[in-house]
Order: structure tokens, then sequence, then C-alpha cells
């Protein structure tokens, strides 16, 4: 009797090979849930923005003697692609914050997958200023949230000491 281990080896071997189409089609990563918050800030605010894989997003807006506002919305595909390569191509670990206080300032978290980081106004690591505006610019979007004040200025602006 013939020993059946080498015809074995070459049907794992041809059904391991079989399942990558390419590379891409293979190894690619999920996509990953983004949240970002902006919190505080005078007078105070709450902004709270969840994408899930899929695209689909929940706002919830707080403000300073304003109710809660929670809205559902979809995010473009491209604008979705564009945040999210931005988001990958930042490095978590090796951002750096600046040793700056601000009293009133509002705070920044940005969740992508498992990494996170949070900062306020005057601490934004320069790697993260377009991200927030491309987040910012979506709540914005999402519908009137009757906040104001308390927003980080456009890029290139006058950032606090």
């Amino acid at each position: 009797m013939r020993s059946r281990a080498p015809v074995i080896i070459a049907l794992l071997l041809a059904a391991a090979l079989a399942g990558c189409g390419s590379e891409d089609d293979c190894c690619a990563l999920p996509p990953k849930e983004i949240g970002y918050d902006v919190k505080g800030g005078y007078p105070p605010f709450r902004q709270e923005l969840e994408i899930g894989e899929d695209g689909r997003a929940t706002l919830l807006i707080e403000g300073f003697r304003q109710p809660r506002k929670a809205t559902s919305f979809t995010v473009d595909p491209t604008k979705l692609d564009a945040i999210r390569g931005d988001l990958d191509a930042v490095d978590f670990d090796a951002l750096v914050v600046p040793e700056r206080s601000c009293f009133d300032c509002p705070s920044y978290e940005i969740r992508y997958g498992p990494d996170e980081f949070a900062a306020n106004r005057a601490t934004i690591p320069p790697e993260l200023i377009e991200i927030f505006e491309r987040l910012d610019h979506l709540v914005d979007g999402a519908g009137d949230s009757g906040v104001s004040g308390g927003r980080r200025p456009a890029a290139g602006a006058p950032r606090a000491p």
C-alpha cells in the first residue's frame, strides 16, 4: 500500500494557494472603526462621532443649554477612504504632545481601530491637524449642530501658545 502523505500535502498546498487570488484580496486588513470626540471649551460642548466599518456614522452633539441631539448618516465612500488613508499613515505610538496647557480649550480624542490619541487644542500634533479638519467637516455637514466657539483654527492659523 502506498503512502498517502504526498497526495495530502499536495492537496493542502493547492488549497492554500487557491485561497488567495492576489495579495490585495487575501491579505487586506478589514476597515477599522473611527471615533472622534471633541469636548469642553467655553461655552462647554460635546461632539461624539462614531464611524462604522461600513461608513454608517452616528453623531451626538450636546452644548451649553442645548438639548442632546443625535444624527445618523452615511459617510461618502471617497471621503471615508481619504480619512482612512490619512489615519493609516499616522504612527500613533510616535506622536508627541507638546507640554502646553489651555484653560478653556476643547479636548480632542481620536480612535482608529486599536489606536487612540488625545490632546487639547493647543497640543494637537501637526500629523493630525488635517485629519481633524476632515472629521470636523463631516460633523459640520451632518446638520446644523448649533455649536459655536471652541473650534480649532484652520490649518496655518496661529495656535495657542
